[in-house]
């Protein structure tokens, strides 16, 4: 029988006495973001893309007029949850994606007035 012995070099943790596991070091160098909040930071940006080429408060808790008399209040969100806007702002389709104040459904381009309620 052959035993072979691996040497990874150095360890980048450190040995917990307890169970003689190793810890891995997490702490970013340099003060840079973790990978979570860079994704925090990149998903705000693109949200904010996104409500500027819908052309309205996206998230907020607005009054909605539509162009048929239909008046709406509520909190403006796309239809489908977040996972869609990113694609129709890349494509430049931001304005025929679907909205929605609680079920109520239409587009931008369906909107007539809109302001923020505080």
């Amino acid at each position: 029988m052959v035993q072979l012995e691996l040497d990874f070099g150095a360890q980048t943790g450190t040995e917990t006495p307890e169970n003689g596991q190793m810890e891995l070091d997490f702490a970013l160098a340099n003060g840079a973001l973790s990978p979570l909040d860079d994704w925090k930071a990149r998903r705000a940006v693109a949200r904010a893309a996104f409500k500027e080429s819908v052309g309205l408060p996206v998230g907020e808790k607005v009054e909605l007029t539509l162009h048929e008399g239909l008046i709406l209040r509520g909190i403006l969100e796309p239809r489908d949850g977040e996972g869609l806007w990113i694609e129709s702002v890349k494509r430049g389709k931001a304005l025929h994606l679907p909205l929605r104040i609680n079920q109520v459904e239409f587009t931008a381009l369906d909107v007539s007035s809109c302001q923020i309620m505080k």
